[in-house]
């Protein structure tokens, strides 16, 4: 939650944009395959994204993950590759780079969790404290991140696009910790509001201040918590507030034990906004890229995707 969920740095092509994505679990493509950590997305994640039977994607999520999504939408012809896979080298490097890693975070002690992962100044150098106070907390990390978006500017990146805080308030883990609350855990989403307003402060400043650079936030919050309120009416779903991949009797909610080779998995995923405690359904994904690709200013502004590779 003291991250931005993932970054994009959109770099013009003659014909197609390439993709450079850095981020945690909700974008990593399978970089976490390569490296010694207890995050890694084993099956069932990816039983629909049409690998054989029990081979998993690498993704967090029954299919694809948003940047996939994304992806096609620009007319690319085929998955923004894992930075550390073997293929992943030479002409391939030109055409866009996956380099996020789950459980990575903006600070690099985020890794503690979950052993190791590639920390997202790590992330940018292969592309070329703890504190009570959740105030002093938040000066750390927009600091961090400042510095970080500064280097990738200076690596020639122009074009950005930053993901918010969603309402992990309402994620089956969180719900789950808080099992005396019915709905979503509001002290969190109050904690991601404020990040999120200093974020957009940050993008602001970082637009006027860097030359010839643009910085889109994406207003992820906004998106989850529509599907959340208008699930059934709008969307589809049928189950908005438990997993899909879930371990029978770990929390109401299925949001105590990550989704693994013991986990049941529900028969319809269309029907479920999260895939497992952390993460959600491919179908999700879906809704949030078109949000992104040609939503209003509620749900990415200054300029949606579209609109940035016109600009």
């Amino acid at each position: 939650m003291a991250t931005a969920s993932f970054l994009l740095s959109i770099c013009s092509a003659k014909d197609l944009p390439a993709l450079y994505i850095f981020g945690d679990s909700l974008v990593d493509a399978g970089n976490n395959f390569y490296i010694n950590t207890a995050a890694k997305a084993n099956f069932p994640n990816g039983i629909d994204f049409g690998n054989p039977i029990g081979i998993p994607s690498g993704r967090f999520t029954n299919g694809r993950i948003v940047t996939d999504i994304l992806g096609e939408e620009l007319g690319l012809t085929s998955f923004t590759p894992p930075y550390l896979a073997p293929t992943t080298t030479g002409d391939v490097l030109l055409k866009g780079v996956n380099y996020a890693s789950s459980a990575s975070g903006i600070l690099n002690d985020t890794e503690r969790f979950f052993g190791h992962q590639i920390h997202l100044d790590k992330q940018i150098s292969n592309f070329w404290q703890n504190s009570s106070s959740w105030n002093t907390l938040l000066d750390t990390i927009i600091s961090r991140f400042r510095s970080q978006l500064a280097r990738l500017y200076n690596l020639d990146a122009r074009k950005f696009i930053v993901t918010n805080s969603a309402a992990v308030g309402c994620i089956p883990f969180v719900r789950d910790l808080h099992s005396s609350v019915d709905s979503c855990v509001a002290a969190m989403n109050q904690k991601a509001q404020l990040f999120n307003s200093r974020l957009n402060s940050l993008l602001a400043e970082l637009t006027k201040n860097l030359e010839a650079s643009t910085f889109i936030c994406a207003n992820v919050y906004a998106m989850l918590d529509d599907i959340l309120n208008n699930y059934m009416t709008s969307y589809d779903f049928e189950v908005a507030d438990s997993a899909c991949c879930h371990i029978a009797g770990a929390g109401l909610h299925g949001g105590l034990i990550p989704c693994g080779a013991l986990s049941q998995v529900c028969p319809d995923r269309s029907k479920y906004v999260f895939w497992d405690p952390f993460h959600l359904t491919e179908t999700s994904y879906e809704i949030i890229a078109k949000h992104m690709m040609d939503g209003g200013l509620n749900y990415i502004s200054p300029m949606n995707i579209r609109q940035l590779l016109k600009y």
